[in-house]
């Protein structure tokens, strides 16, 4: 996505890219959740889902990061099986010392993992966290602003403000009255199917018209669901 945005900034034979390092896998947390933290729910089927509060996932979350001395250049993303926090997932910033009393933003991302055999394709397997990733990319430290926009389509009557003026590249065609407008995009890897949100470049965001992204485009990865910019609200 990073490298369809800035296809006509970077070098002249477009050798520039963005990718993350291979995962290194941490083991597993237990964490226990009271009645006062969170809630059990079951579906139709009897399947079950959980819910925590968001703060105590974060407190939670926190709590862990203390234990793992990671190196500032890293980002820890921590995963939930069938568990939401109020939310499929964020991410987010907070300030930490260091053992010599100087104060980083320490960065994370939090995302559910939704069995798509239960869930609509929009919530399950890999699409919170793509949208999470993405997010990180474009407003790591959720700071960069952004004119407040109405969810697309514009032809879409639903629409409405989103009350939401940053960077965030997966909210505009993953959330909202208007998110059936974009089907995520299946991903064969391994001969298993990935579901992959939408998500819009900053040319989008910045109404820039035409786009100088990659062959004009204002979302990836399908770029013909979304070929005009954003609208923005009074």
């Amino acid at each position: 996505m990073q490298r369809a945005a800035f296809w006509n900034q970077m070098d002249s034979n477009h050798r520039w890219h963005l990718r993350m390092n291979d995962p290194v896998m941490a083991p597993t947390v237990d964490i226990e959740v009271t009645p006062e933290t969170g809630t059990l729910s079951r579906d139709s089927a009897g399947n079950a889902f959980g819910d925590v509060k968001i703060d105590f996932m974060d407190a939670e979350i926190k709590t862990i990061l203390q234990f793992l001395n990671l190196g500032f250049d890293t980002l820890p993303i921590f995963v939930t099986d069938q568990v939401t926090a109020e939310a499929l997932g964020y991410h987010t910033a907070y300030t930490v010392k260091d053992d010599q009393g100087n104060t980083r933003l320490q960065t994370f991302a939090y995302t559910s993992w939704l069995d798509p055999a239960l869930v609509d394709p929009l919530f399950a397997d890999v699409s919170t966290f793509n949208h999470e990733l993405l997010e990180w990319m474009n407003d790591p430290f959720g700071n960069n602003r952004a004119p407040d926009w109405f969810y697309p389509p514009p032809s879409d009557p639903s629409t409405v403000c989103s009350g939401n003026p940053l960077l965030e590249v997966g909210d505009p065609q993953g959330n909202g009255p208007t998110f059936a407008d974009f089907p995520t995009f299946v991903s064969q890897v391994g001969g298993v199917s990935y579901h992959l949100q939408q998500l819009v470049l900053w040319q989008w965001f910045t109404d820039q018209v035409p786009s100088s992204a990659y062959h004009g485009w204002y979302t990836f990865p399908v770029p013909t669901s979304l070929t005009v910019p954003a609208v923005y609200c009074n």
